[in-house]
Protein backbone atom coordinates (compact mmCIF):
# COMPACT_ATOMS: atom_id res chain seq x y z
CA UNK A 1 0.00 0.00 0.00
CA UNK A 2 1.43 3.53 -1.18
CA UNK A 3 0.98 6.34 1.58
CA UNK A 4 1.60 9.42 2.00
CA UNK A 5 4.62 10.00 4.45
CA UNK A 6 3.35 13.12 5.85
CA UNK A 7 -0.33 12.15 6.07
CA UNK A 8 0.28 8.80 7.55
CA UNK A 9 2.85 10.01 10.37
CA UNK A 10 0.45 13.23 10.93
CA UNK A 11 -2.20 10.65 11.83
CA UNK A 12 -0.29 7.84 13.44
CA UNK A 13 2.01 9.62 14.87
CA UNK A 14 -0.30 11.93 16.59
CA UNK A 15 -0.98 12.14 20.91
CA UNK A 16 -3.39 9.99 19.98
CA UNK A 17 -1.37 6.84 18.72
CA UNK A 18 1.16 8.34 21.49
CA UNK A 19 3.23 10.24 19.03
CA UNK A 20 3.74 7.43 16.85
CA UNK A 21 4.87 4.79 19.61
CA UNK A 22 2.68 1.72 17.92
CA UNK A 23 4.61 2.28 14.51
CA UNK A 24 7.13 -0.48 13.87
CA UNK A 25 10.57 0.46 13.70
CA UNK A 26 10.78 -0.60 10.21
CA UNK A 27 8.01 1.50 9.14
CA UNK A 28 10.06 4.77 10.73
CA UNK A 29 13.29 3.52 9.37
CA UNK A 30 11.40 3.90 5.96
CA UNK A 31 10.21 7.62 6.58
CA UNK A 32 13.91 8.52 7.63
CA UNK A 33 14.70 7.27 4.23
CA UNK A 34 12.15 9.21 2.58
CA UNK A 35 13.21 12.24 4.46
CA UNK A 36 16.35 12.06 3.48
CA UNK A 37 15.65 11.41 0.51
CA UNK A 38 13.05 13.81 -0.58
CA UNK A 39 10.11 11.15 -1.13
CA UNK A 40 6.33 12.07 -0.33
CA UNK A 41 5.34 8.45 -0.89
CA UNK A 42 6.70 5.37 0.65
CA UNK A 43 5.26 1.53 0.31
CA UNK A 44 4.19 -0.02 3.76
CA UNK A 45 2.47 -3.52 4.25
CA UNK A 46 -1.10 -4.00 3.64
CA UNK A 47 -1.91 -4.71 7.35
CA UNK A 48 0.11 -1.85 8.70
CA UNK A 49 -2.94 0.29 10.17
CA UNK A 50 -4.15 -3.76 11.66
CA UNK A 51 -0.66 -3.37 13.15
CA UNK A 52 -0.83 -0.10 14.92
CA UNK A 53 -3.82 -0.58 16.02
CA UNK A 54 -3.12 -3.62 17.46
CA UNK A 55 -0.32 -1.89 18.98
CA UNK A 56 -2.52 0.68 20.82
CA UNK A 57 -5.30 -1.81 21.72
CA UNK A 58 -2.75 -4.30 23.32
CA UNK A 59 -0.78 -0.89 25.09
CA UNK A 60 -4.30 0.10 26.40
CA UNK A 61 -5.07 -2.78 27.90
CA UNK A 62 -1.47 -3.00 29.66
CA UNK A 63 -2.36 0.65 31.31
CA UNK A 64 -5.45 -0.40 32.08
CA UNK A 65 -3.99 -3.32 33.77
CA UNK A 66 -1.50 -1.23 35.22
CA UNK A 67 -3.69 1.22 36.81
CA UNK A 68 -5.86 -1.11 38.60
CA UNK A 69 -3.31 -2.65 40.03
CA UNK A 70 -1.50 0.45 40.88
CA UNK A 71 -4.72 1.90 42.21
CA UNK A 72 -4.79 -0.98 45.09
CA UNK A 73 -1.67 -0.40 45.43
CA UNK A 74 -1.30 3.03 46.46
CA UNK A 75 -4.70 3.05 48.51
CA UNK A 76 -2.50 0.52 50.26
CA UNK A 77 0.55 2.95 51.12
CA UNK A 78 -1.96 5.60 51.94
CA UNK A 79 -3.99 3.23 54.57
CA UNK A 80 -0.82 1.77 55.86
CA UNK A 81 0.46 5.93 55.91
CA UNK A 82 -2.97 6.13 58.58
CA UNK A 83 -2.64 3.68 60.50
CA UNK A 84 -5.11 1.36 58.98
CA UNK A 85 -3.31 -1.86 58.62
CA UNK A 86 -6.10 -4.08 58.12
CA UNK A 87 -7.58 -2.08 54.90
CA UNK A 88 -3.62 -1.74 53.78
CA UNK A 89 -3.50 -5.38 54.04
CA UNK A 90 -6.94 -5.64 52.21
CA UNK A 91 -5.75 -3.31 49.36
CA UNK A 92 -1.65 -4.67 49.05
CA UNK A 93 -3.53 -8.23 48.76
CA UNK A 94 -5.75 -6.56 46.55
CA UNK A 95 -2.90 -5.67 43.75
CA UNK A 96 -1.06 -8.78 44.06
CA UNK A 97 -4.44 -10.72 43.11
CA UNK A 98 -4.87 -8.57 39.96
CA UNK A 99 -1.13 -8.88 39.54
CA UNK A 100 -0.68 -11.79 39.70
CA UNK A 101 -3.45 -13.00 37.19
CA UNK A 102 -3.20 -9.92 34.96
CA UNK A 103 -2.63 -10.83 31.21
CA UNK A 104 1.01 -8.77 30.89
CA UNK A 105 4.10 -9.41 32.94
CA UNK A 106 2.78 -7.05 35.78
CA UNK A 107 5.56 -7.46 38.85
CA UNK A 108 6.56 -3.70 38.63
CA UNK A 109 3.76 -2.58 39.39
CA UNK A 110 2.49 -5.07 42.19
CA UNK A 111 5.87 -6.26 43.93
CA UNK A 112 6.03 -3.07 46.44
CA UNK A 113 2.32 -4.38 47.84
CA UNK A 114 4.12 -8.16 48.35
CA UNK A 115 6.71 -6.82 50.29
CA UNK A 116 4.49 -4.24 52.43
CA UNK A 117 1.66 -7.13 52.60
CA UNK A 118 4.52 -9.47 54.07
CA UNK A 119 5.69 -6.80 56.29
CA UNK A 120 1.92 -5.97 58.08
CA UNK A 121 1.04 -10.03 58.31
CA UNK A 122 4.25 -9.52 60.22
CA UNK A 123 3.21 -7.04 62.31
CA UNK A 124 -0.18 -8.52 62.95
CA UNK A 125 1.07 -12.06 63.85
CA UNK A 126 -1.04 -13.59 60.85
CA UNK A 127 1.80 -15.98 60.18
CA UNK A 128 0.20 -18.46 58.06
CA UNK A 129 -0.79 -15.78 55.46
CA UNK A 130 2.98 -14.53 55.54
CA UNK A 131 4.05 -17.46 54.70
CA UNK A 132 1.30 -18.05 51.85
CA UNK A 133 2.80 -14.49 50.47
CA UNK A 134 6.57 -15.48 50.96
CA UNK A 135 6.47 -18.72 48.98
CA UNK A 136 4.55 -17.00 46.52
CA UNK A 137 6.89 -13.69 46.03
CA UNK A 138 9.61 -16.82 46.16
CA UNK A 139 8.06 -17.89 43.08
CA UNK A 140 8.98 -14.16 41.11
CA UNK A 141 12.27 -13.28 39.25
CA UNK A 142 14.93 -11.99 41.66
CA UNK A 143 18.53 -11.13 42.07
CA UNK A 144 20.14 -13.73 44.98
CA UNK A 145 20.53 -11.10 47.90
CA UNK A 146 16.64 -10.04 47.71
CA UNK A 147 16.09 -14.28 47.55
CA UNK A 148 18.29 -15.05 50.06
CA UNK A 149 16.41 -12.29 52.49
CA UNK A 150 12.87 -14.25 51.71
CA UNK A 151 13.99 -17.52 52.05
CA UNK A 152 15.42 -16.28 55.85
CA UNK A 153 12.01 -14.76 56.50
CA UNK A 154 10.58 -17.73 55.84
CA UNK A 155 12.34 -19.84 57.79
CA UNK A 156 11.92 -17.57 60.91
CA UNK A 157 8.34 -16.75 59.85
CA UNK A 158 8.00 -20.52 59.85
CA UNK A 159 9.56 -20.84 63.30
CA UNK A 160 7.05 -17.82 64.61
CA UNK A 161 4.31 -19.73 63.92
CA UNK A 162 5.24 -22.89 65.55
CA UNK A 163 5.64 -21.25 68.75
CA UNK A 164 2.44 -19.46 68.38
CA UNK A 165 0.76 -22.62 67.39
CA UNK A 166 2.24 -24.38 70.52
CA UNK A 167 1.05 -21.39 72.65
CA UNK A 168 -2.70 -22.14 70.93
CA UNK A 169 -3.08 -18.72 69.11
CA UNK A 170 -3.22 -19.35 65.34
Amino acid sequence: MRVNVEDFFAKYGSKEYRNGLYIPEDIWAMRNECFFSGAVEMEVPDNIVDTIESNKLNQERRDAEYNNISTHRVAGMEHEGNGDIDEAIIEYAESIRLGENAENDMFHAFGYSYTRIIVLLDKVKRYTEEIDYIEALLNHSMNEPERDKYVARLEKTKVKLEKQSKNGRV
